[in-house]
């Protein structure tokens, strides 16, 4: 890759729908003015290069990457945050190293300029056994000043009739500290930490 493609700024090791190892997602946000992401396959020997030409420019996706499981289904959830933009989408293989977008739906943020997407964590939160997704948005606001940063909590509800993701908005948590704390400038899980039989979430 090029050097300004910047390949390796976010990565994402997945696994497949049986529980194993499905291969690595890397984000290059400079990639041909509008950003991409290469996906390496399970052996980390071969992989393929999204096709991403018809999104906007200076865009930074795939500045933050994640994937989830639905249904056998491996989808990738990708942001954008200069555009606002979180994509969900499935790869399909159209060349031996190039996939086109499938999009499930792309989620977005009411507020411009506030980094929606910056971060990204899939975990199953509710332990119906899907992944859920949270964005990372470290420049929201409150006050229109100071950058108080918030995290979007979206559960999953597999797929609908059309075969595509279906993602709830449920909640919208915003930092209560008054000055610019940026909650949500990372999300990572760390298991279930205190035996409850729910996921922990750090952020």
């Amino acid at each position: 890759m090029v050097d300004s493609a910047m390949e390796g700024f976010a990565v994402h090791v997945f696994r497949n729908h049986r529980k194993e190892l499905g291969g690595i997602l890397t984000g290059m946000p400079g990639f041909n003015f509008t950003g991409s992401v290469f996906i390496y396959d399970d052996n980390l020997e071969d992989g393929i290069l999204l096709n991403s030409w018809q999104l906007e420019e200076n865009g930074y996706f795939g500045y933050s990457v994640a994937t989830v499981v639905v249904e056998n289904k491996t989808i990738h959830v990708v942001g954008a945050p200069r555009s606002g933009k979180v994509y969900v989408f499935e790869a399909k293989k159209v060349h031996r190293k190039m996939a086109q977008m499938s999009v499930h739906t792309i989620l977005t943020s009411d507020k411009f300029g506030d980094y929606y997407g910056y971060s990204l964590c899939t975990e199953d939160i509710n332990g119906d056994g899907l992944m859920d997704v949270m964005v990372g948005v470290p420049f929201s606001s409150r006050d229109g000043v100071s950058e108080n940063g918030a995290v979007y909590v979206y559960i999953n509800h597999g797929l609908n009739a059309q075969g595509m993701t279906a993602l709830e908005l449920r909640h919208i948590l915003m930092s209560e500290y008054q000055g610019s704390g940026q909650f949500g400038y990372s999300i990572t899980s760390v298991g279930d930490l205190n035996r409850d039989n729910y996921n922990a979430i750090y952020q």
